[in-house]
Parts: C-alpha cells; structure tokens; sequence
C-alpha cells in the first residue's frame, strides 16, 4: 500500500479544484493532488511512470482535446490501464456516458454530485489501495447519472 494517493483533475472548469482541494483537506491521509485545464498537459503528466494517479477525474468538454480523445491517450498506456478514471462532466445525453463507458471510463459521475460523494469516493481509493474498486455496488447512487 503507497503511502500517498495520488489524484489527477483535468477540468477547464475553475471551481473544480477549488472543490476537490476542499474535500480533500478534509481527509486524513496523504493525497497528492494535480489539476490541469488542459488535457495536453494532464496527459503529459500522467504518462509519466513516476506521477502515476491512483484516480484521474476528467471533463469531457476540453477545449484543446475532448475528453473521449483524452479517455483513448490514458488507456493507450500500459501504465494507465488500470487507473480508476471517473468521469466529472456535463452530460446531456446517454450516448455519451456509453461512449465514455465503451472507451474505458469507470463512472460517469454528475456535477452535480456533493462534496460529500467526492470525500467518499476519494476514501475508497485510499482503501482499496490499487485494487479493482469502483463497482457499481460500492458507490452512493447519487454518484450516478441514471
């Protein structure tokens, strides 16, 4: 088990990472926080072997590259295969929780959800240390679009 988990936001949004810095001061245990609005950069980030998440949240609607684009690059790495990736996103439509799902997104996860949802979703990483985790079973329902 590492002794630091490691978070990655990539959202153009700047409210979100005022509200993940806030969750996870909350939590007591080491978390490693990185925030990107620009995917080039996450990516760059990320793909490196020393800097890998334990957890990356990802906006779909990026400027410089969408967020399916995004999902593709991150799962391309051998590394990154088995990196939790949660979907953070305004979604209209169900087609695109389907396709985010079918390029290898974990869980589309709603703006709406709570700061609350967020400090618990953030626990189970730290819990399940790296270990297959976001089954739908485990997660509050409010996390979920449907």
């Amino acid at each position: 088990m590492r002794q630091t988990i490691r978070i990655a936001l990539c959202d153009d949004d700047v409210a979100g990472p005022e509200l993940f810095q806030r969750v996870i001061g909350t939590i007591d245990y080491p978390v490693e926080f990185s925030s990107f609005q620009d995917s080039t950069k996450m990516l760059r980030h990320v793909s490196n072997s020393d800097s890998v998440p334990d957890l990356i949240f990802l906006d779909l609607n990026m400027p410089d590259m969408n967020g399916f684009t995004c999902i593709e690059f991150i799962r391309a790495f051998e590394h990154l295969r088995h990196v939790p990736i949660v979907i953070h996103s305004h979604i209209d439509n169900p087609e695109d929780e389907d396709a985010a799902d079918a390029l290898g997104a974990n869980l589309c996860a709603p703006r709406t959800f709570t700061a609350d949802d967020l400090r618990q979703l953030i626990v189970r990483v730290i819990a399940a240390a790296n270990k297959p985790l976001l089954s739908p079973e485990a997660l509050p329902a409010s996390l979920y679009l449907n």
